[in-house]
């Protein structure tokens, strides 16, 4: 789902063996908050979220995982979006990008993502 359009205080997402993506850019909040329940089983989930966006993001893995990269707080005001739900055999990715921003190519994500770990393993044992 992407464009504009409303939505509640929950919202469901699921994808069997293939992908999805649930792009919140344009969306209206109709309370300031949302629950996105995402259920992904052997296939991916892509949650894209204002930058401004207060992200938390929680669920179960098996074989899988959610993404915890882009979870945080947001500015005041801004809409406050939980993501939560279950992954097996796949995973959900929370991305924060522009209002205009186009998706970024999905192997140089995945490579700044590892580049981005090993930075961060690198200052843990630094700190050390």
């Amino acid at each position: 789902r992407k464009g504009r359009w409303m939505v509640g205080r929950t919202f469901r997402g699921l994808a069997v063996i293939g992908t999805g993506e649930i792009d919140l850019r344009q969306a209206q909040f109709i309370d300031g908050e949302t629950t996105i329940n995402a259920t992904a089983i052997i296939g991916n989930i892509t949650v894209v979220v204002p930058e401004d966006a207060d992200v938390h993001i929680g669920g179960t893995g098996i074989l899988g995982g959610f993404d915890h990269h882009d979870e945080g707080p947001g500015t005041p005001g801004a809409p406050r979006i939980t993501v939560t739900g279950l992954v097996f055999c796949g995973s959900v990715e929370v991305e924060r990008r522009s209002a205009h921003a186009e998706a970024p190519n999905p192997k140089l994500r995945r490579a700044q993502r590892r580049l981005e770990r090993k930075q961060r393993q690198l200052e843990r044992k630094q700190s050390r």
